[in-house]
């Protein structure tokens, strides 16, 4: 139970980064793509970034599969490099129920 909450926050934590990281990154490239457009009107610069920021949700429903595939394999990576795969192995346990939730 303690390693399928630790797993848990790591994950979200790193699923947090990259999918935010990424989105901000793909929204920013967005912005200076369509640069173009804005640069005859003049815009203020805090006008441009709540363009960006209102194109991040847009984003992250592209960027969220990847995000969970690049967070689950750091995390089972992480696992293994520390030996905690085959600790819980050796106790008895399986390695199944520590990255699947309780309920299935």
């Amino acid at each position: 139970m303690l390693l399928k909450r630790l797993y848990t926050k790591e994950f979200l934590k790193l699923l947090l980064i990259t999918t935010g990281g990424l989105a901000l990154c793909l929204s920013l490239i967005d912005l200076l793509d369509s640069m173009d457009d804005f640069l005859p009107h003049n815009p203020p610069v805090g006008k441009l970034l709540l363009y960006a920021a209102l194109h991040m949700p847009k984003n992250i429903i592209y960027i969220l599969p990847a995000g969970v595939l690049l967070s689950c394999l750091f995390i089972i990576g992480k696992a293994s490099r520390l030996k905690e795969l085959v600790a819980v192995m050796a106790a008895g346990g399986r390695v199944k129920g520590i990255f699947m939730p309780k309920n299935l």
